[in-house]
């Protein structure tokens, strides 16, 4: 992993990829950015839009310490259809979903980025927006990572001196060294 991007961007970056090379004909535009994703008067539909929702994390290890991180992320496609085509639009929602489900799962490691994922929720929402239907189906899936915590400055354990009393205050202290071999 780069030391330069959180790891987040490095799952959605392959999320992002591994649907782009699974689609190499019938999407006409793909982005990973939801706050700018894309302009919805001069792009062409369908659309494929990967974008992070949220992020849970847990302490899993304590030293050193790691954490075990569920992200949600969400695979968004927009499709729009002519008024004789509109008998069709759950079919063809229906038909790219399932297309989407079978390139992320069957890598749920995300190529390698994440120890397990799974599909967990589609939302399907119509947009009766200007001349055409337009309808988008919301992926939802959950994707579990770990990562060990970053201590800039902290140097690696080398050793340890220091004295062990065995007792109360009359027992003399017994001499203790303790070095860890690089």
């Amino acid at each position: 992993m780069s030391e330069h991007f959180h790891k987040r961007k490095l799952i959605r970056d392959s999320v992002f990829q591994m649907l782009k090379d699974g689609f190499p004909t019938g999407i006409k535009t793909f982005s990973k950015n939801r706050f700018l994703p894309f302009n919805w008067d001069k792009e062409a539909l369908p659309v494929l839009n990967v974008y992070l929702v949220s992020e849970n994390s847990e302490i899993f290890d304590e030293g050193p310490r790691r954490f075990k991180r569920v992200l949600q992320i969400a695979v968004e496609l927009v499709l729009e259809l002519k008024d004789e085509e509109s008998e069709n639009l759950d079919d063809a929602l229906d038909e790219y979903c399932r297309k989407i489900e079978n390139i992320l799962l069957v890598d749920e490691t995300f190529r390698g980025t994440v120890s397990d994922s799974f599909l967990s929720g589609t939302e399907i929402i119509e947009k009766p927006e200007g001349e055409y239907l337009t309808a988008s189906a919301i992926m939802a899936f959950e994707a579990t990572y770990f990562t060990v915590a970053d201590y800039p400055g902290l140097r690696d354990f080398t050793g340890l001196d220091g004295n062990v009393i065995v007792g109360g205050t009359d027992t003399p202290k017994m001499p203790i060294e303790i070095d860890v071999e690089q």
